[in-house]
């Protein structure tokens, strides 16, 4: 799988995930997700971090669950009451608010799980010659900030065991001040030294032209055109607002496409697309439209779950749980090494 590959597959998790309630849906789509990392991390061992995913994601569920049944105090289930008059947390603690906070705990965490897998599945350099050339700046500024953090934290170690050899110990939070402070001030020096070095050798911030007036007029009245749309939509439930909706985030994109082509720059070599990489980014984008559009075989009221006012046992669509199961292709794709050669135009 290329990195294009990987991209649409995230949009599909994502997008499932955004597109249903249903815990057992939820549950499913969370298990294909742990496999992967279970799968992934014996054949790449090299790029996965090993943590525990488990119980970090157990917190996450049960901090949702009790942090929605404390401010939302809404359900036919009464578990048992808060005395007190303190806001918006006395009153009684219900089922429902439980079910529906560990639900979006469940949401949480597959978001979580799905940047993980993406972000250990693609190397640093992959991940950011895909950002689009118009926000190059930020490209630039996150290259430098990953090659200075394993410098930061070596320089970190150094200068604790420095501290430690003058009899300094770490006692509290006030003693963590003789750490940060050295590494304030070097980190400070670190960064004259790279401006200066780039100057020296005549690098220049290309200046975009995106102040101009003509941009400026296209680029916000899309996001009005965008915005207006989508309230429009909440509002009445209008079908012909999402056509609103669709010319602002294609004036964005136009926006976006002209300035990047005003920017002359060095590129990345281009990555193939082999027929693999195009079947299975037919296959993700297959399961994403399962989720998200009106089909008849398929109840979407099903995975439109809601805990209130009285919670009920989920229904499961053994269609949509099979179809979710496209998301674990990746787990069983040997991926080549990713390129990170340099072309001139």
């Amino acid at each position: 799988m290329n990195s294009f590959s990987w991209i649409i597959w995230l949009i599909a998790v994502l997008g499932a995930l955004s597109a249903t309630r249903n815990p057992l849906h939820l549950i499913l789509i969370l298990l294909i997700l742990g496999l992967m990392t279970k799968i992934i991390k014996y054949d790449r061992k090299d790029n996965l971090v090993p943590i525990s995913f488990f119980p970090f994601f157990l917190l996450i569920i049960l901090t949702a669950a009790v942090f929605n049944a404390l401010l939302s105090h809404v359900g036919s289930t009464i578990l048992f009451f808060i005395p007190g008059n303190v806001v918006l947390i006395s009153g009684p603690i219900t089922l429902e608010a439980i079910v529906y906070g560990a639900t979006n705990g469940l949401i949480l965490s597959g978001i979580f799980l799905s940047f993980s897998i993406f972000n250990q599945s693609l190397s640093a350099k992959t991940i950011i010659r895909m950002i689009p050339k118009a926000f190059y700046p930020l490209a630039l500024i996150i290259t430098i900030a990953i090659n200075f953090l394993p410098s930061i934290r070596h320089r970190l170690e150094e200068i604790r065991q420095a501290q430690a050899i003058r009899g300094h110990q770490l006692r509290n939070i006030g003693d963590y001040a003789s750490l940060f402070l050295p590494l304030l001030i070097d980190s400070l020096e670190r960064s004259m030294q790279l401006a200066e070095s780039m100057t020296s050798r005549g690098f220049v911030p290309y200046q975009l032209q995106s102040t101009t007036p003509h941009n400026r007029f296209v680029i916000i009245t899309g996001m009005i055109f965008f915005i207006a749309g989508w309230i429009v939509q909440l509002s009445n439930g209008n079908h012909y607002a999402y056509g609103l909706s669709l010319l602002g985030l294609f004036m964005i994109i136009f926006w976006f496409l002209w300035i990047s082509k005003q920017i002359p720059q060095s590129t990345y070599k281009r990555e193939k697309w082999s027929w693999l990489d195009v079947i299975i980014s037919v296959i993700f984008l297959s399961g994403l439209c399962v989720y998200i559009i009106p089909l008849p075989f398929i109840d979407h009221q099903i995975l439109i779950y809601n805990a209130y006012p009285t919670v009920i046992l989920p229904d499961f669509d053994i269609i949509v749980g099979c179809v979710s199961l496209c998301f674990l292709i990746p787990a069983f794709i040997n991926r080549g090494p990713a390129h990170d050669l340099v072309s001139k135009r």
